[in-house]
């Protein structure tokens, strides 16, 4: 579904309206996918939402407990890394602010789906530039461990107050 929704907003980048429709369209299936997929678990288990809200508020912070709440996550299925160093990681986190930057000063977003119309718009730019999808700059995030450096934090910062 994913890679689907990709490529055809992809060639609608062009077309702001069908675009932003299309990630409209994505939000609300992806919602209604999550709404259904955790209805029919908790009634399997024979729990409420709320009393797995609660489970996981009490315990979320126990290893084991936090481990098997993620492995019932979608499986990441990451490609393998194409070989970017961390210095090009740091050259494509540039170029998303510059193009954030941008956006921001031709329409400021104020909406959720602003923001995710942004967030999507940012995911393109890196992928139409360096050929990356989201999945693997995240990957490479994990690999060099950039939440505990300083200047990856920085950038990391900048997208947060924006």
């Amino acid at each position: 579904m994913r890679k689907d929704f990709r490529s055809q907003r992809r060639k609608n980048y062009n077309d702001l309206e069908i675009y932003r429709q299309l990630i409209a369209e994505f939000a609300e299936t992806t919602e209604f996918l999550l709404s259904e997929t955790s209805a029919k678990v908790f009634a399997d288990c024979g729990i409420t939402q709320e009393v797995f809200e609660a489970s996981l508020a009490a315990f979320g912070s126990d290893e084991q407990v936090s481990a098997a709440v993620n492995s019932l996550g979608v499986a990441k299925k990451v490609p393998p890394l194409k070989e970017v160093t961390k210095a090009r990681l740091r050259e494509i986190l540039e170029f998303s602010a510059k193009k954030r930057d941008e956006i921001m000063a031709t329409a400021p977003l104020d909406a959720a789906a602003d923001v995710g119309f942004l967030h999507t718009r940012l995911e393109d730019e890196v992928h139409k530039r360096y050929q990356l999808e989201p999945e693997e700059v995240a990957a490479l995030f994990e690999k060099y461990r950039c939440e505990s450096d300083p200047e990856f934090k920085r950038y990391l910062e900048s997208f947060s107050r924006r």
